[in-house]
């Protein structure tokens, strides 16, 4: 709330407007800890868009095979790619955990119970509890990946930081994104 006094401060309206929208859709704490994402933009509408602009005169069903061919060289270089990687871990996600790693060599791991441990940083404390795979800062639990606080206890405890990874977020994951269906035994009736 600290944030939300220093934009009330700086522009009231912005903050009165902001305060309007449901927490759901721009507070962290607050996101679906489902989804496993900490980060929400419009940029795949642009992405798309982009890649539309060069089709836009086509007639429709010219345009749409077009976007379908596009769509299916894409997936299968993205297929190709992830199975080169050594990891068990997408990059980003790799890239992702070995900054919490850095970032977590700065908090203290306190021993709460066998299951908790409460770290501190700065002068915050934060719970981690490894079963539940949740943390008083919420990162974790809204990413799927141990956030600092998580990964000071993971380390102290000499534990692999992949096991602690959201299975959305491996490779095995991954490459199940690309699975083809075929409907060739799908009967479509018309009435």
């Amino acid at each position: 709330m600290e944030e939300m006094a220093k934009l009330k401060e700086v522009n009231e309206r912005a903050h009165d407007w902001i305060i309007q929208i449901q927490l759901k859709h721009w507070c962290v704490h607050a996101f679906d800890t489902h989804v496993k994402s900490e980060h929400t933009t419009n940029n795949i509408t642009e992405s798309f868009n982009s890649w539309v602009d060069k089709y836009r005169g086509y007639p429709t069903l010219m345009l749409l095979e077009s976007l379908r061919r596009k769509m299916m060289k894409r997936m299968y270089k993205r297929l190709e790619d992830a199975r080169k990687w050594s990891s068990n871990l997408p990059p980003l996600v790799a890239k992702k955990l070995a900054k919490s790693q850095d970032e977590s060599r700065f908090v203290t791991v306190l021993c709460a119970s066998d299951t908790e441990y409460r770290v501190k940083e700065d002068i915050k404390y934060f719970i981690a509890n490894l079963i539940t795979r949740s943390c008083d800062c919420v990162l974790w639990e809204v990413s799927g990946i141990p956030y600092k606080h998580a990964m000071a206890v993971i380390t102290a405890k000499r534990l692999s930081a992949e096991d602690y990874i959201d299975a959305y977020l491996t490779k095995a994951a991954y490459l199940k994104t690309f699975i083809c269906h075929s409907f060739d035994s799908i009967s479509i009736t018309v009435a």
